[in-house]
């Protein structure tokens, strides 16, 4: 997720990174990324009206099918009213979406929450206090990377960075992805340093 919802990468973002101290040796920072830009909820607006304007053409004989008591028929119906309605859900996912990354001396918590609504976490406890590296990662070069002809150079697979954190039992853990190094070791950076 780290493509598209970016963390911040300096403790002068003030918005998104809150640094606490707890009184003791330790200190507290948490980091949240950003939304999504506003180009994006013109996107989303666009395709829900197209889908109310789907629904108003569809919505009668839909149910004309829904009605029918045939299986297949049955199938098709509830099929379509899932995807009328898993759209707009998924949509809504993807705009009110955020990530926290939460570290206090060797604990590491990652936070995936929905309108401020802690859906999914993880603690973890980390090996050392500057346990992360940036790695390079791509997956499958492409013909334009395979020829290295100057001319497809604009159509080359870069791949991506990603940022890993060394656990306690000696496992590396992905916590965040990135198309600029240095973006990724700056929140190494911070996050190593409380």
């Amino acid at each position: 997720m780290g493509l598209l919802f970016v963390m911040p990468v300096s403790e002068k973002e003030t918005d998104r990174v809150s640094i606490s101290d707890n009184g003791k040796s330790s200190s507290k920072i948490t980091l949240k990324s950003y939304g999504l830009p506003l180009i994006f909820w013109g996107y989303c607006l666009g395709i829900l009206v197209t889908l109310f304007i789907m629904y108003t053409a569809a919505s009668k004989p839909l149910i004309k099918l829904g009605n029918n008591g045939d299986i297949y028929s049955l199938l098709i119906y509830y099929a379509v009213w899932l995807t009328f309605s898993a759209i707009p859900l998924v949509l809504v996912v993807a705009l009110f979406y955020e990530k926290s990354f939460i570290k206090s001396d060797l604990s590491l918590s990652i936070k995936h929450k929905v309108m401020g609504i802690p859906l999914f976490w993880k603690n973890i406890t980390l090996r050392s206090k500057d346990s992360f590296i940036v790695e390079h990662y791509m997956d499958t070069p492409n013909v334009a990377r395979k020829k290295q002809v100057e001319k497809l150079r604009a159509f080359q697979n870069q791949g991506h960075f990603v940022l890993k954190a060394h656990l306690e039992n000696d496992k590396f853990l992905l916590i965040d992805r990135h198309s600029r190094r240095a973006d990724l070791k700056k929140i190494a950076a911070l996050l190593s340093k409380y």
